[in-house]
């Protein structure tokens, strides 16, 4: 049942994405920025879903048991959503989702084409939240799991996943302002890009470096 949430959730962002594509009417954008808004909340009640079940030791579901077991404490209980590529994609679609709202803000003739860009971007990470199944059930259950990986208990792995999926969304924006900036002035265009370079590679940099460490 929380697996079709996800599918209702791209559904709705590949919606928005083609009204704001391929619609300019003042209604389309505003039935738009619905889809978008419900399908984000899609993806908010989905983690907070998945964080549930891992604080609580749900083991029925697949992802819980893989990652997780009695003896994870709380803090690497959280961040087990983010140590398997299910729940990756989740923390990528929920901050995809967090930071779509700085693209609903942007002006121009070209801002509801950027938004489509981003949209569909959004779309294909929300469509693998889907695919990737997170909310697959066990065939038995158990009860315990498997545990966390080592080399994943560790604080600095707690916040490197967040700080690289942060960079991977601003450089999505990035990707997206080419329909808002090809018809503004030259300033406003390189502030507007330099800006968001300055966000993607500092968030990539403390990434990549927490990463390391």
């Amino acid at each position: 049942m929380e697996n079709i949430l996800l599918l209702l959730a791209a559904i709705l962002c590949g919606s928005s994405s083609l009204l704001s594509l391929f619609c300019a009417s003042k209604w389309t954008k505003k039935l738009a920025i619905i889809l978008w808004c419900s399908s984000v909340l899609l993806i908010v009640i989905s983690i907070i879903l998945m964080i549930s079940y891992l604080i609580s030791s749900r083991f029925e579901f697949q992802y819980v048991y893989n990652h997780t077991s009695l003896d994870t404490t709380l803090i690497y209980r959280i961040s087990s959503l983010w140590s398997g590529q299910e729940g990756s994609f989740l923390l990528w679609a929920l901050i995809l989702g967090i930071m779509g709202f700085f693209v609903l803000h942007l002006k121009g003739a070209g801002a509801q084409k950027s938004f489509g860009i981003y949209s569909a971007i959004s779309f294909s990470i929300f469509l693998m939240c889907f695919l990737t199944q997170p909310f697959a059930k066990m065939e038995c259950m158990f009860s315990d799991g498997l545990g966390l990986t080592s080399a994943l208990k560790d604080p600095w792995m707690v916040v490197h996943p967040p700080l690289v999926f942060i960079s991977y969304s601003a450089m999505a924006i990035l990707f997206s302002l080419f329909p808002t900036v090809k018809n503004k002035r030259d300033s406003d265009a390189s502030s507007l890009i330099v800006n968001w370079l300055r966000i993607s590679w500092f968030f990539l940099g403390f990434g990549i470096l927490s990463g390391s460490i």
